[in-house]
């Protein structure tokens, strides 16, 4: 059966976190680790205000680390064949000032597997701001694949399945009916099956 899947970018396509942490590093002599980031707030892992974050993270889309970044393993491959038999979107919370970059490393990437890029704008609080619930409902996506257990709880509430990755921020997530927690790109492949 098709299915409509909508599918998260950052730290569901591509480490996110650790090459931002990287950046962050190297910025101010620090050592964080995705381990470290316990929380999507990054002012709680930083200990910076929310104005001080939202600058670093944009000095990170401004930078080459984040126009170099590469896809995690196994997503291509399941991106790939999950797009033969599925209709595929992106629903990401970055803010729609990345639309372009986005844009090119999907097609680079991801070549043709995408038919829709949904720009929230909950990540920086840049721009009219969506919720992913509402984006999947509207379009009816069947199946949200995401790493934040708060977007993740939300849909599963309003009747969307969703496959939440396992990451150091959602360590604390209690588990609900629609969200099945997973590891991988070949698990979700298996469980979709």
């Amino acid at each position: 059966m098709k299915m409509k899947i909508g599918i998260d970018i950052d730290d569901v396509l591509f480490e996110f976190i650790t090459n931002l942490m990287v950046f962050y590093n190297g910025k101010h002599g620090t050592n964080f680790k995705k381990e470290d980031v316990f929380s999507f707030n990054l002012g709680k892992v930083w200990k910076k205000e929310r104005k001080e974050v939202n600058e670093e993270v944009l000095d990170f889309f401004k930078s080459n680390s984040f126009s170099e970044l590469r896809p995690i393993i196994g997503s291509q491959e399941s991106i790939s064949l999950l797009s033969k038999k599925n209709k595929l979107a992106i629903v990401t919370s970055r803010p729609e000032i990345t639309k372009e970059q986005t844009s090119s490393w999907l097609e680079k990437f991801y070549p043709g597997s995408f038919s829709k890029i949904h720009f929230t704008n909950h990540f920086l609080e840049i721009g009219q701001k969506k919720s992913k619930a509402d984006i999947c409902l509207e379009n009816g996506y069947d199946v949200l694949i995401e790493d934040n257990k708060d977007y993740a709880l939300e849909c599963a509430e309003k009747g969307i399945k969703v496959f939440l990755f396992n990451r150091p921020w959602n360590k604390d997530f209690t588990t609900h009916e629609n969200i099945t927690p997973v590891d991988s790109w070949e698990e979700i492949i298996i469980k979709l099956k």
